[in-house]
């Protein structure tokens, strides 16, 4: 579901050098990717199994107050937030279940347990993660303009079984689909990571959306989840995974054609379909049948053994337009996908995203100057471009536009809980705390649940408080 004696609470982060290394059509996986003046872009990786160590070792203090633990805990609350997303109700009688026989075992039951076991094994992986598959995602990369910071929490017992949730990546060791294999399971953190990086180029994708951005969301999904699928695949010289059924799907010519035809009937019909239609048809065709994954992943394979590596990564700095359009470039007609006319021109708000993106503050101030509420019809559309905006000018640490920007944000979506936040981010950067603790406690006052916000917010009043009067 890739929609994902005692434990040391948190191994210590490493920073892993990115380097991105494009090779020509003949690159096989086995080849390592060399090290040279590309690596200054660097990525910064915690691997935590510390939700292991707290849900059996310690699971009476966890039944003492579950809504606690499940708001609390990071990697918890990361998988109730997708459940919220999905609108998939978490199967807490399920889940407490399972909690309690922990509860009821020895403590040298639990340290047996198939969750602390496979933890155990994980941590002898580690190194092979950090040091050679992070190095083999980033050579797919376009360069990375900053670092990036990502946490991978090994869970237990919860519904899915992998998911990645903007930066972070959640995996849960107790599903029955890894078949006990920590190869398989630390192939799957491969595809998720992959998704962490593609979701920092997301924001500076040079090309421009298609105006119904419901069709448009579909084709990023095509492309981000049969890339993840592919990166994945390819890494199977550093983690076997031959029970993947992905893997057997895009081995076999046939689903790949039937693959092909599903997506090609969906996108066909996308543009007639209501937004909400098109979403529960997705889901059932790209994501259930894993259409999406098997024909993304069989696009990737073509552009890389036929153009080459650099062609990939430039489909990830410019979009899923540009995915469709090199595959298309060089394979017969009858194997082609549907491609959009995009607009002539971006909307406003991704004029502002594309200013953000490329650096270009005089055009991004003069479009602020004449912001104005978009039309409607489209209003999830307008956040995402807003949103992005904000994210690449502090990552650029220009942080006084980017108060500027979420202050526009703020004003025109007052109801968007991630407006909120960022401007605090913004403010925060800025060296303006009191306006900072007014935004992150908008945030809360929205969004309850925030991941984020509530520890932002403790560390600026704490130290207000510890200020002489």
């Amino acid at each position: 579901m890739h929609a994902h004696p005692t434990l040391c609470s948190l191994i210590p982060m490493v920073i892993v050098p990115c380097t991105v290394a494009h090779a020509g059509p003949q690159e096989t996986a086995s080849q390592p990717a060399p090290d040279g003046p590309e690596t200054a872009a660097r990525w910064t990786i915690h691997f935590d199994i510390s939700p292991i160590d707290r849900l059996v070792i310690r699971a009476e203090e966890v039944l003492e107050d579950p809504d606690a633990f499940w708001q609390t805990d990071p990697a918890y609350h990361l998988v109730r937030s997708w459940h919220e997303w999905n609108n998939i109700p978490i199967p807490m009688r399920t889940w407490r279940t399972r909690v309690e026989a922990y509860a009821n075992m020895s403590r040298s039951e639990r340290n047996r347990s198939p969750a602390v076991r496979m933890a155990r094994k994980l941590r002898k992986q580690k190194n092979t993660l950090l040091q050679k598959a992070v190095p083999h995602i980033c050579s797919f990369l376009p360069d990375l303009p900053t670092g990036m910071t990502t946490t991978i929490y090994f869970t237990a017992e919860t519904y899915p079984r992998a998911i990645g949730v903007g930066d972070n990546v959640v995996l849960d060791v107790t599903n029955d689909y890894w078949q006990g294999s920590d190869s398989t399971l630390l192939n799957t953190a491969v595809h998720e990571l992959f998704h962490a990086a593609y979701g920092w180029h997301l924001c500076a994708q040079t090309e421009t959306p298609l105006a119904n951005a419901a069709v448009y969301a579909q084709l990023s999904t095509l492309h981000n989840e049969g890339l993840a699928t592919f990166v994945a695949y390819k890494a199977q010289h550093l983690f076997p995974a031959p029970a993947e059924q992905d893997y057997t799907l895009l081995d076999d010519p046939a689903r790949v054609r039937r693959a092909h035809k599903l997506v090609n009937r969906l996108l066909r019909e996308a543009e007639t379909l209501s937004p909400d239609k098109l979403c529960k048809d997705a889901w059932r065709i790209g994501v259930e049948q894993r259409a999406f994954y098997v024909l993304g992943a069989h696009m990737a394979r073509t552009i890389d053994e036929n153009v080459g590596r650099d062609a990939v990564a430039d489909t990830i700095a410019r979009g899923p337009r540009s995915f469709v359009s090199a595959y298309n470039n060089v394979v017969d007609e009858e194997q082609r996908v549907v491609e959009f006319q995009a607009p002539d021109q971006p909307s406003w708000p991704h004029r502002l995203r594309l200013a953000a993106a490329q650096r270009d503050y005089d055009t991004l101030r003069q479009l602020l100057a004449t912001a104005a509420l978009p039309e409607a019809g489209d209003m999830f559309a307008a956040e995402e471009p807003f949103i992005c905006a904000g994210r690449l000018l502090l990552r650029h640490e220009r942080y006084d536009l980017a108060v500027e920007v979420l202050e526009c944000t703020t004003r025109l979506f007052p109801e968007l809980a991630a407006g909120h936040y960022f401007l605090g981010e913004a403010c925060r950067h800025a060296a303006d705390a009191d306006r900072a603790v007014a935004s992150y406690r908008r945030t809360l006052e929205l969004d309850p649940g925030h991941l984020y916000a509530p520890a932002r917010l403790k560390a600026l009043e704490k130290a207000a408080s510890a200020e002489p009067e």
